[in-house]
């Protein structure tokens, strides 16, 4: 009683303490957009944030000692999001005071402000706000980041070298601000770390290679009568396309083999209807091609807007012509369906993808080999996004899906209330079959039948040294035929080679990996 009375004291000092950082990162932000706010300002607000932020963590500390299991992960969550926000605004007070002390020590250094200056300084105090690309260091996105940058503020004359290095500062993420982290800002290591970004970003021959990879490995068109899909496509071919003129590779150089690659992505009757539009022409380039499906496009645009005039399509509806195919039916494969003696015995062929968490082939999100405490602090530890899992993404802007089990922002994998509900199912389960196993065999015991009572066969093995009549048991389900060891030894079996398998024994939960002989089987009818 003493200890949630406690925990009750505790949740309300948070709160109120909570309500004041609150207030404190409002009044920030307004005063941080006041052009005419003061040092000692940004500073006392920056000391008492600071202060705060201790205070909360000490009762965070407290309250997840004596807090119950199932309420940690969102106790996590609330307090990472808190964090979260003191951090920004701190680092916002801190590069907002560094950069007003630059200022301050120009103009005592210069002396009094000439009419020009001052009539820059209103001119900049008038301009909108300008958003720049966040970078986080992707070759193919270098191009854009960098002509807005340059645009905007390298070339921009009435900004001075240290508020230019205050904007790359907040232009960049991820692996390009680790890049130039440790620079402090000044005049002359704003030009150091453009250079350092140039050189590690903006070499010419891994930007091609990464705009020429981008063309190849583009998604095949699916159905030439979606037009938001066809509209995309031919976007997405242009974007690499112009970032390749811009880095000066002419077209003539790439242009018969990308075509032909670009083409085969095509669904069967677009391709068919450009070869009829070139048919005069002995050959074609990739000019061609994207001509064609520019126009492709504009008559899918034009026959859409007939044929619904009065019904704009939304943002993200799927813009397709309403007419109804219809299909031929396709048997579903059987690949897709999972036999029961496949799942309980055998899993020779584990996914090629690597889990994130342990190495092995299964998925990430099925991970077994580790709790999600540990799986969480893994993310952390390697600054991976706990949403997606991704490298340069941030839980606060990424724009992953939440958590199928409890709709929380978080990866599935790190998921306590699932873990907590799996461990409650296998203790329920691991119960239920305890006492299942013993009724049988009591019913056994009573019955006492020397009948056979699965589906067997009686079968003649024939070996090299002699033969022997044994029970083959019958599994539809099963991809593998098993033989006892004893077996293959006595009628001396001829060894083809060995096979690694997962075995998933009766009741188990992880299968065991054991390493199998494969031996070649001569079946005989007892009755011949």
């Amino acid at each position: 009683m003493s200890q949630k009375t406690d925990l009750e004291r505790l949740k309300k000092q948070r709160s109120s303490h909570r309500g004041q950082v609150t207030k404190l990162i409002s009044k920030a932000e307004n005063r941080l957009t006041n052009p005419d706010v003061k040092i000692d300002e940004l500073e006392g607000l920056l000391i008492q944030l600071q202060t705060k932020d201790e205070q909360l963590k000490s009762i965070d500390s407290k309250i997840e000692n004596v807090l119950d299991l199932t309420e940690i992960e969102s106790e996590i969550e609330k307090i990472d999001e808190y964090n979260e926000d003191i951090v920004f605004t701190s680092v916002k007070l801190k590069n907002k005071i560094k950069l007003l002390q630059s200022v301050t020590e120009q103009v005592i250094s210069n002396g009094r402000e000439s009419p020009s200056n001052r009539n820059k300084s209103n001119s900049n105090a008038k301009l909108p706000k300008l958003k720049i690309q966040t970078y986080y260091g992707d070759p193919s996105e270098y191009l854009n980041f960098w002509n807005q940058f340059e645009n905007a503020v390298d070339k921009n004359s009435s900004l001075s070298n240290i508020e230019k290095f205050s904007y790359l500062f907040s232009s960049l993420g991820g692996d390009a601000l680790s890049c130039i982290k440790g620079f402090a800002i000044s005049d002359d290591n704003y030009e150091s770390a453009i250079k350092l970004l140039k050189d590690t970003f903006g070499q010419t021959d891994v930007l091609i290679n990464a705009h020429v990879s981008k063309l190849l490995n583009m998604s095949p068109l699916k159905n030439s009568s979606n037009l938001q899909e066809l509209r995309n496509f031919y976007f997405k071919c242009q974007t690499q396309i112009r970032s390749l003129d811009s880095l000066g590779v002419k077209s003539d150089t790439y242009s018969v083999m990308l075509s032909a690659i670009i083409l085969k992505l095509f669904p069967s009757d677009l391709a068919l209807e450009f070869s009829k539009a070139q048919i005069s022409s002995s050959n074609h380039n990739l000019e061609d091609l994207m001509k064609f499906l520019h126009d492709v496009v504009s008559v899918r645009q034009r026959t859409f807007q007939i044929q619904s005039p009065s019904h704009p399509p939304h943002r993200g509806e799927n813009l397709q012509y309403k007419q109804f195919i219809r299909r031929p039916f396709r048997a579903p494969s059987r690949s897709k369906f999972a036999s029961s003696a496949s799942e309980m015995l055998t899993n020779a062929s584990p996914s090629t993808s690597g889990c994130l968490f342990c190495g092995q082939g299964h998925l990430s999100h099925l991970c077994e080999n580790s709790n999600a405490k540990k799986k969480r602090e893994k993310l952390l530890r390697e600054k991976r996004c706990l949403l997606c899992c991704n490298l340069n993404c941030f839980v606060k802007k990424c724009k992953g899906a939440v958590c199928s089990f409890c709709n929380s922002r978080h990866a599935r994998a790190i998921c306590f209330k699932l873990e907590n509900s799996k461990n409650q199912k296998s203790e329920n389960n691991s119960e239920t079959l305890s006492n299942e196993v013993v009724s049988t065999a009591t019913n056994c015991m009573v019955n006492d039948k020397k009948g056979v009572l699965l589906q067997c066969v009686k079968v003649d093995i024939v070996g090299n040294k002699i033969s022997d009549c044994v029970y083959a048991l019958y599994d539809n389900g099963s991809e593998r035929t098993f033989l006892r060891k004893g077996i293959s030894e006595k009628l001396g079996l001829r060894v083809v080679g060995s096979e690694k398998l997962n075995i998933y024994s009766f009741g188990a939960r992880k299968p065991r990996s054991q390493v199998c002989r494969k031996v070649e089987v001569k079946l005989r009818n007892i009755l011949d």
